[in-house]
């Protein structure tokens, strides 16, 4: 497809105008398609057509967009429509229709979604809507209501318009009707009394579902509550539950079950991971004392190539010979794997434990608990290095694809390109024609990726693989985990904090430094190029993401981190003069 602007040029203008906060939470939005994820508790039944009734721009259309045949949005204005059409355009995602009027209705839909917001123009909007569909809906609808106002007067007016124009007529022919709100989690008012109050305009609804902290920036969605009839005697129901076994969820462990020989169920609420993917931790009913299971759905593309490399890297681990009988138990076991209905999922053990970060800070930041993840790490490390010579297909793999990538993603003109070859130059010289020892590299070895046993703090085991390299150098783990001990790290580049690391012998960072840089026989002056190495490697994880529309990220995160480089690194005794061309051959 042609575009006659650059793809995504209204989005990254729009992007580019808001605040940081709220351009985060539109990629979260528009991109990964975070406020969709509750779309797995619906039906989700593939080919099946969905109205959205959307005053303000979201992706839940693109969300539903991948499973049904088409889906139609109405309530959007002129520039929140010229947004949506360019999203659907960039995911390739044909089946988006937007309506401008209640009266362009006239298909019957299979799932029906009310995004309602408190303005008289959208309520007006939404009750021409509603009466059209009493008299095109000629099937039974799953509606849902995601209600982000949950003040008593915006429910108030939702219930009477729903209730006047629709589910109190609907209710009279069809008492099985189903519907559901969908509140965002709320201090000002709490389940009760959102139940209380739309039971005096719509007896029977219940709250299914709820999000933590908001529809629009989900952290988690809860499992489904029990049903709270009202209690009117002989009331006829108007609002009830769907049958069990028709959420897209319940089916897939059903189908997981079926060939798996387990009895899956949800344990926990499902978690709204940031980079575009939902997990779901499972528990096998058939064998209650047996590990649990981590259910990975992605919600994009991008999140479906990273557990595609995580699972990639989880069957190479269990398949190495070299282990010793405890250490394959430190990585998750690939259970399964594949698409169900057009929806790729993922299913590995579950590591026992929790994460570091999840512990108090005097607990996991001790010398002697320093000591005994490191050890345990570098004892698995090791089943996977050896030395290699560093000829010009090694060079080129380890140093120079990884940068040409992000150069690549980042879009840098010939300037930029010649500065970049600066480094290069400057790792042609300090590593071509050696031997070094290279190997596993998980690529995010940090606290929040490290499991323990809360009680006695022993380490049982390493998670999220889907950054892992196996031609590598291994000293950026240990790196990267100092580094992330640093909380300046989650606000200034990690290469800076780096520089300063190496740099520095104070620390307990510096006896391990010299411990793991011992046992792979590295030098000290080699310490500048695996900096600018971890750099590269660390820009490789937003790889396929849409940072690279943010230009402040890319000026802090490259251009800032390249003339630190140039000031610093380029005027030490080691890398003098590498501004000078080692090799045209340093170069693709």
């Amino acid at each position: 497809m042609s575009h006659s602007k650059p793809v995504l040029s209204r989005f990254k203008q729009y992007y580019n105008s808001l605040p940081e906060q709220l351009g985060a939470g539109l990629l979260k939005d528009g991109i990964y398609e975070l406020p969709g994820a509750w779309k797995f508790f619906t039906r989700l039944t593939p080919g099946e057509p969905v109205l959205l009734f959307c005053p303000g721009l979201t992706s839940v259309a693109c969300a539903f967009a991948r499973h049904a045949s088409r889906v139609d949005v109405i309530g959007l204005q002129a520039s929140e429509t010229a947004l949506l059409t360019e999203l659907a355009e960039f995911k390739t995602l044909g089946n988006i229709r937007i309506l401008q009027h209640a009266a362009d209705i006239s298909e019957t839909y299979a799932t029906i979604i009310v995004l309602p917001r408190n303005s008289a123009p959208d309520i007006k909007l939404l009750r021409s809507v509603v009466e059209t569909l009493t008299q095109t809906q000629t099937r039974e609808a799953d509606w849902w209501i995601l209600a982000q106002e949950s003040s008593g007067q915006a429910l108030t007016r939702i219930g009477q318009s729903l209730k006047r124009k629709f589910l109190h007529r609907t209710s009279r022919q069809k008492p099985s009707a189903n519907a559901r709100l969908f509140l965002s989690n709320d201090d000002l008012m709490s389940r009760s009394q959102v139940s209380a109050l739309f039971a005096k305009r719509l007896p029977n609804m219940c709250m299914q579902l709820h999000l933590a902290p908001a529809f629009v920036h989900p952290k988690f969605i809860a499992r489904p509550h029990p049903e709270q009839k009202n209690g009117h005697a002989g009331g006829q129901t108007i609002l009830s539950h769907a049958p069990d076994g028709l959420s897209y969820l319940q089916r897939l462990l059903h189908h997981l079950n079926k060939f798996g020989g387990a009895q899956w169920r949800p344990e926990q609420r499902l978690h709204v991971l940031a980079g575009g993917k939902v997990q779901l931790v499972l528990c096998n009913e058939a064998m209650p004392t047996q590990p649990k299971a981590l259910l990975k759905l992605p919600l994009v593309p991008h999140a479906e190539i990273r557990l595609r490399e995580n699972a990639k890297t989880l069957t190479r681990l269990r398949e190495a010979q070299e282990l010793t009988e405890e250490q394959p138990g430190l990585f998750p076991q690939l259970l399964a794997q594949g698409a169900f209905e057009s929806q790729s999922y993922h299913l590995e053990s579950f590591l026992a434990g929790r994460s570091l970060d999840q512990l108090p800070a005097a607990t996991k930041r001790t010398p002697a608990q320093i000591q005994k993840i490191l050890q345990c790490w570098l004892a698995l490390q090791e089943k996977f290095v050896r030395p290699l010579r560093v000829n010009e297909t090694v060079f080129q793999q380890v140093f120079v694809k990884p940068a040409q990538a992000v150069q690549e993603w980042l879009e840098l003109g010939a300037d930029d390109r010649a500065r970049m070859r600066r480094i290069y130059d400057a790792w042609h010289r300090q590593f071509a024609d050696r031997e070094l020892v290279l190997g596993l590299v998980h690529g995010d070895f940090s606290i929040k990726n490290i499991m323990a046993d809360p009680g006695t703090l022993e380490i049982t085991g390493f998670i999220d693989w889907d950054l892992a390299d196996f031609c590598s150098i291994p000293l950026m783990d240990v790196l990267h985990f100092f580094i992330r001990l640093d909380a300046r790290s989650f606000h200034d580049a990690p290469p800076a904090i780096a520089l300063r690391l190496v740099q520095s012998a104070a620390g307990v960072h510096h006896n391990h430094f010299q411990n793991v840089m011992q046992r792979y026989d590295y030098r000290p002056e080699d310490w500048m190029g695996i900096v600018m190495l971890y750099w590269q490697h660390r820009l490789r994880g937003y790889l396929g993401s849409p940072k690279n529309y943010n230009p402040r990220f890319v000026r802090r995160q490259f251009f800032d981190v390249l003339a630190l480089f140039e000031r610093e690194v380029f005027t030490a005794k080691t890398f003098a003069g590498a501004g000078r061309h080692a090799s045209e051959k340093t170069v693709v």
